[in-house]
């Protein structure tokens, strides 16, 4: 049930729809008893909750990030290092138990946080996500374990990734692209 007084099924009946989340919701459901996925964080009345395959404004977008429990990013449908981030800033202001987990496959946040030694002790979860199964089992794993985003990954995105800094890089090594050919 929604705050508005009001609740929306959803539901994905084959593989062909979303094959991804089709072999999660099956894996956590054989191995877990979890039958259903449930989130009301981006309902509007009337309106069911959405795939959406465009970009959402920043306000709603942090709102939307801040109110899940758990964000996966993969090269299958977003492998950039700023969704990533994004996230996980998104959660600084709830309770350190209220804090969602990020699950990661081998983007590019992927390795550096790893490099930086972060880990599901601090929330962070590493997947294939070629591998549903073992995706799900280690999701399903880290909620049932209590596992939150740490104070420790918070601080370190906040103060050490800078996008300002990482534009910076970028730009210059485009620029340097066109001189090295």
């Amino acid at each position: 049930m929604h705050v508005d007084g009001t609740s929306r099924i959803q539901t994905i009946f084959n593989r062909t729809e979303n094959s991804y989340l089709f072999d999660l919701l099956t894996e956590l459901d054989e191995n877990y008893g979890i039958k259903a996925l449930i989130n009301t964080s981006f309902n509007v009345k009337g309106e069911p909750i959405v795939h959406m395959d465009q970009g959402i404004s920043p306000p709603q977008n942090y709102r939307f990030m801040k109110e899940m429990d758990v964000m996966l990013v993969t090269p299958l449908e977003d492998g950039m290092n700023l969704v990533a981030f994004e996230y996980i800033l998104s959660q600084k202001y709830k309770s350190p138990e209220d804090r969602g987990i990020l699950v990661l496959s081998t983007s590019g946040a992927s390795r550096v946080l790893k490099q930086k030694g972060f880990g599901e002790e601090d929330g962070i979860i590493y997947i294939n996500p070629m591998k549903p199964k073992g995706a799900g089992e280690k999701t399903a794993e880290a909620l049932m374990e209590g596992r939150h985003l740490s104070e420790r990954v918070i601080n370190y995105v906040e103060t050490e990734r800078r996008v300002d800094e990482w534009a910076e890089k970028n730009i210059e090594a485009i620029l340097n692209s066109r001189k090295v050919a």
